[in-house]
């Protein structure tokens, strides 16, 4: 099994864009970006927020924002053509822990999509 390494500025993006989505009971996410793995390890070298449109997200769901999170993509790899979309992270409000039938749908749907993020 390989392991996941979080640079600190990757949790602090999360954590940054998680607090006003949380304190307003809304759903929330964004992307993780890193360079290629290795036999050994993904590294996650940072991550986006929701981008700017507060509309895309409830207390039930949140939908991703591809034209936002592409450009941060791109902009990451302005700065280092080797990095690539790695994941995705959400947060629920309240004490869900686990992913909703929902996010499992839309998961599978963006994993099929190859255009989807690129």
């Amino acid at each position: 099994m390989k392991k996941c390494l979080v640079k600190h500025s990757a949790v602090a993006a999360i954590e940054k864009a998680s607090l006003p989505a949380s304190g307003a009971g809304k759903e929330t996410g964004g992307i993780l970006i890193g360079p290629p793995p290795t036999h050994e390890f993904v590294m996650i070298t940072s991550a986006t927020g929701p981008g700017p449109d507060e509309d895309c997200a409830s207390a039930a769901s949140w939908e991703t924002a591809p034209d936002y999170l592409n450009t941060e993509l791109r902009k990451a790899r302005d700065e280092d053509p080797r990095v690539n979309l790695r994941g995705f992270w959400h947060l629920h409000p309240g004490r869900m822990t686990h992913p909703s039938a929902q996010d499992l749908s839309e998961a599978q749907a963006i994993l099929q999509d190859t255009e989807h993020y690129k």
